[in-house]
């Protein structure tokens, strides 16, 4: 028995084939690093969701108010990809273990699906470009990376205008065909008249 083994020298054994993991941000990226499919099973946290802030720029802590917004977290993000199956949050049974585990081993997609995976991460730099981001940013700041949609207000972030202008167009449709309708009607009534009057004579 060890005291402590480094989890990503024992997922890059070529005789682990599947990771079973809370899904924290360093345990999928190593997971996706080694090519290894995960069976997953989140806590809390960004395993679960990912609580995104939005809003106007932070101007000073006291006076900014962030809106909150979730995203699915890192165990969601996998399965999604195909490259992770996840366990029910309760009710765990050996079948169900079982089960994914058999799935995990022996469907090649999740490997191919987690090949796929890792040649994105590598392109992505490795730690020499986290590291040139971590310096950019300390020496030059982030605010040129926030995307500007996040600085409008909230009734142009959901796009209320457009749905506005739909329901408008949709209302004048609406109106529309009631005024056709009812011009119609009156026309029908008038000609009904019409032939009447002109039979009782």
């Amino acid at each position: 028995m060890e005291n402590f083994v480094p989890q990503a020298t024992v997922l890059a054994h070529p005789s682990v084939k599947v990771f079973l993991s809370h899904c924290g941000q360093n345990s999928m990226l190593e997971a996706v690093w080694s090519r290894v499919p995960v069976l997953a099973l989140p806590f809390s946290a960004d395993q679960v969701r990912f609580v995104l802030l939005y809003g106007p720029p932070i101007q000073s802590y006291s006076s900014y108010s962030p809106r909150l917004r979730t995203q699915p977290g890192n165990a969601r993000s996998l399965v999604s990809n195909g490259a992770a199956l996840q366990l029910p949050s309760t009710n765990i049974t050996t079948e169900i273990v079982a089960e994914s585990l058999q799935r995990l081993m022996h469907d090649k997609s999740f490997v191919h699906n987690m090949n796929r995976l890792a040649m994105v991460l590598e392109v992505a730099g490795g730690r020499e470009k986290a590291a040139q981001w971590v310096w950019l940013i300390a020496n030059h700041g982030a605010s040129y990376l926030i995307p500007k949609e996040l600085e409008v207000g909230w009734f142009l972030y959901y796009e209320l205008d457009v749905w506005l202008a739909k329901l408008a167009a949709v209302a004048l449709v609406l109106v529309g065909c009631w005024i056709a309708v009812r011009v119609l009607r009156c026309c029908l009534c008038r000609s009904r008249k019409g032939s009447a009057k002109v039979k009782a004579e």
